[in-house]
């Protein structure tokens, strides 16, 4: 008994669910709560009922098999350990699993406990079944609380097996369901290990598996181990009104029927407890009491076929008053782990609040049984093809796919856990396809799902065929489209912050880590050769050539001294500035023998004339002074421009117009002045960063012809957002590269000829410009 249960509690848990176990039900709940007792003979009586598709002489083979193997074993709880598989058994059975699933079931620890081989198991009952012991018992070996690296590892081989067969998760989520059951026996901390364990990475997989028959039990199971005050309380407050709900449920059922049939749809009416854990999961939610959680009541309709569900639904809105914002169709739009159903909230007269949900009786089983419906007798053909079953398992071998990159494995470990327990949206491409995404979804995470480059060129989004920022937050049925541009430079470190999916943030992180790679390298490489060349002058016939030195025997020994095996790591380390030029360049043999025997000439002093600096700025009187263009005003060349001396950065250049002018100048001694250098500052290689802002009417496609405006000039777009502002007109800001003044003449003035655009001008730092077009 866990802890905080009350006195005279009786044991066990779950909505009520038939696994040919014996049940003792827990009187104080709507749902009965269940211990499994079910012995071998038991589950030989079963057999006979099997329908033709099952070989129970295979089946009752591996059952003689399993009790001979497991013959003097005992479980913690003192009865035969045999009990155990063939509850497993039990509850596939229940599943209406194959005969190989139903096998391994029974089969499932003989490998781990009972000395039994691969080799043994495959010449008695083939290699399918040989195969899927030997997948659950890889996972049953598995220690999710070991150190974060393993967990990463035991995660990924689990991952693994269910892409291989999914078959070898439905045997372990049936093996993890019983022990649950059998909690009790363990001690305390085990007690709530396992249940955390359960809750943080079987219940989500049976809920993205759809078996929600085992998620709901096994729910129950781990509150009442994890939070068993809270699960106790539960129990009794539900239990104090159950024969009044159960009276007015009754009736319910009997007016749904009656206003149904007077409809003329034929339909199945049931009632629909909640489960204890929904139920938690709700006042947690909704910040609410129990008594404030009104959608205890449900009922469930089962129709022949899908023009039925939805004739029902106009029947029960005809007849109750539908709550806003409580309907879903998922019908319409499944949800990935199958499931498809119409769900509705409405008032009953009495002002009683019941939540209805609409379905075919088909996906009344998909819905109980998920994945393992693809092996159920009573499975429609489209549900039986192997095809099928891959399709619906395409989000699992995402999540492997998604995370390769993730080197961090705690990283690793929380994402996984968040894409199995992550909420979905789902949204239609303009053509019509459903996209699932996690709630909260932007833009940005519709276009990664798409395809990783349509992510990295993404520069705008429509939704509903009107303009939205990319940090929009997505909703079901909308329908999005993304608008791209080759000359886009690529994701920012922001748009970590905009994305909700961990696929979408895996992409963004693996594109930064590589172009800030790819930086360092040519920085690096850049530093190196530099050095070789400055401490070469004057001596270049003693010397190897700058074009091959670093082919050479001595630099690679000067290399490995340093602790790189090869020269892109070295160069990442230099441009990083983790390791010295100067200090490993100067160790080379040809620079140190000439230090020891004749010392090299000096470098010839640095001229105080001005010196040309970055983006083609002269600074008068500095030396080697690193200049940047200021991002608060982005100047460009023929801008008027002043420079100030920053502490750590250099001199740092603004239009004189801009508004932190002001702050500056309060510091005259750092001012310095600073001019164009024409010759560099208008070559094509040079290029600046320029803001414009264009004011649009607010139609259909509108942003694509802009932004298609800017790329047919094959201009780089940094960066791009769309809003609508309060005359209705749409906004859209793009950063662009831009070469010179007449590059950002003739953008301004290709943009201003659509017939959409009202008005297009450079963004001042405080005001419009005069280049302002419309």
């Amino acid at each position: 008994m866990p802890p905080g249960a009350p006195a005279g509690a009786v044991e066990g848990t779950g909505p009520h669910h038939d696994h040919g176990i014996e049940a003792k039900p827990l009187s104080l709940a709507d749902q009965p709560v269940r211990l499994y007792a079910v012995t071998p003979e038991k589950f030989r009586s079963r057999l006979d009922g099997l329908p033709p598709r099952l070989d129970r002489k295979l089946i009752a083979d591996a059952l003689e098999f399993a009790t001979t193997a497991h013959d003097s074993q005992k479980r913690d709880s003192g009865e035969p350990y045999i009990n155990h598989p063939v509850a497993v058994a039990s509850i596939l059975m229940d599943l209406k699993m194959d005969t190989a699933t139903i096998c391994a079931g029974l089969l499932h620890d003989v490998l781990e406990d009972c000395g039994v081989t691969h080799e043994e198991l495959g010449k008695r009952f083939g290699e399918p079944i040989a195969n899927l012991v030997d997948g659950v018992t890889k996972i049953s070996r598995i220690n999710f609380e070991t150190r974060e690296q393993f967990q990463a590892e035991n995660l990924r081989k689990m991952l693994l097996a269910m892409t291989s067969d999914v078959r070898v998760i439905l045997v372990k989520l049936a093996d993890r369901l019983h022990n649950l059951s059998t909690l009790k026996y363990l001690p305390p901390e085990k007690q709530k290990r396992i249940a955390r364990e359960t809750t943080e990475i079987f219940t989500p997989l049976a809920h993205r598996l759809g078996i929600y028959k085992i998620k709901w039990e096994m729910e129950d199971l781990c509150l009442r181990y994890t939070e068993p005050k809270i699960y106790f309380d539960l129990v009794r407050r539900v239990a104090r009104k159950r024969s009044e709900r159960d009276a007015f449920v009754k009736q319910l059922m009997t007016d749904v029927e009656s206003v149904l049939r007077k409809s003329g749809v034929e339909a199945q009416v049931t009632g629909r407890p909640k489960s204890f854990f929904s139920i938690y999961k709700k006042t947690l939610k909704r910040s609410k009491d129990l008594a404030e959680i009104y959608d205890l009541i449900g009922i469930r309709i089962l129709t022949a076929s899908i023009k039925d569900c939805y004739a029902a639904l106009g029947v029960i809105h005809e007849t109750w008053k539908p709550i806003h914002n409580r309907f879903k169709d998922y019908i319409a739009v499944p949800k990935s782990n199958m499931y498809q159903s119409l769900h509705t909230t409405v008032i009953h007269p009495d002002g009683q609040v019941f939540e209805v949900q609409i379905r075919t009786r088909e996906m009344d089983e998909i819905a109980e049984e998920g994945i393992a419906a693809h092996w159920s007798y009573k499975a429609d053909e489209h549900v039986k093809n192997p095809k099928y079953v891959q399709e619906k398992l395409a989000w699992l071998r995402q999540i492997l796919e998604w995370h390769q990159e993730v080197t961090d494995t705690g990283e690793f470990v929380e994402n996984v856990k968040l894409d199995l327990f992550q909420s979905q949206v789902y949204v239609f491409t303009p053509q019509g396809r459903v996209l699932e995404l996690p709630a909260g979804a932007t833009p940005l995470d519709f276009a990664y799902t798409i395809h990783t480059e349509v992510g990295h060129q993404c520069v705008g989004a429509e939704v509903n065929g009107k303009m939205v920022p990319l940090t929009y937050q997505l909703r079901n049925g909308q329908i999005v489209r993304v608008l791209t541009s080759k000359h886009s430079k690529g994701p920012s470190r922001d748009w970590l912050d905009v994305v909700k999916g961990t696929r979408a943030k895996g992409k963004i992180r693996a594109w930064l880590k590589k172009e800030n790679r790819d930086e360092f390298i040519a920085r690096g490489r850049e530093a190196l050769a530099d050095e070789y060349k400055k401490r070469s002058k004057g001596n270049e016939d003693r010397v190897p050539g700058p074009s091959g030195f670093m082919k050479t025997a001595e630099f690679d020994e000067a290399m490995k001294k340093a602790g790189f095996k090869e020269l892109i790591s070295l160069f990442v380390a230099v441009g990083q500035g983790d390791v010295s030029a100067q200090l490993l360049i100067g160790a080379l043999p040809w620079f140190a023998r000439q230090a020891a025997e004749e010392p090299l000439p000096p470098p010839p002093p640095k001229p105080l004339a001005n010196k040309a600096g970055t983006k083609g700025v002269l600074v008068a009187g500095m030396g080697d002074m690193l200049i940047r263009l200021s991002k608060c005003c982005n100047p460009v060349i023929g801008d008027p421009i002043v420079g100030y001396i920053t502490r750590g950065r250099g001199v740092s250049v603004h239009r004189r117009d801009c508004p932190n002018i002001g702050a500056l100048e309060a510091q005259a001694d750092r001012a310095v002045d600073v001019q164009w250098d024409v010759e560099i500052g208008t070559r094509k290689d040079t290029t600046y960063l320029v803001e414009i802002e264009v004011r649009v009417y607010d139609r259909p496609n509108v942003l694509l012809k802009v932004t298609n405006a800017i790329s047919v000039l094959k201009l780089n777009i940094h960066a791009a957002n769309a809003r609508v502002n309060k005359q209705d007109q749409g906004v859209l800001n793009y950063t662009v590269e831009i070469n010179n003044k007449t590059q950002l003449e003739g953008l301004l003035k290709n943009i201003s000829e659509l017939p959409e655009v009202i008005q297009v001008y450079r963004v001042h730092p405080t005001r419009k410009p005069a280049e302002a077009r419309g």
